[in-house]
């Protein structure tokens, strides 16, 4: 995956992601649980991924674009991130 920083002609500036599918790393395939799971616990150099899909969510609604795919994916994700946490707490 590389990244590229964009500039809109209306001077919006965003930072785009392209996947190669042919990668053997490339996960295009994974169900919706599996990505929740995934998601719940990845992070990377620009933090974690549950935070940049909020992010992304955000950015769409006030856009004025709802995403029904993306929102049950961040409900999952937070079903995961609740579960990961009741599991580390000392008991």
């Amino acid at each position: 995956m590389c990244s590229s920083d964009l500039t809109l002609d209306d001077g919006t500036t965003a930072l785009a992601f392209v996947v190669d599918p042919g990668h053997p790393q490339y996960a295009g395939e994974l169900s919706l649980a599996r990505q929740a799971e995934l998601i719940a616990r990845a992070h990377g150099e620009l933090g974690s991924n549950k935070a940049y899909l909020e992010s992304t969510i955000e950015a769409l609604v006030c856009h004025g674009v709802q995403d029904p795919y993306l929102d049950e994916l961040c409900r999952l994700v937070e079903a995961h991130a609740g579960s990961q946490a009741s599991n580390a707490e000392p008991g």
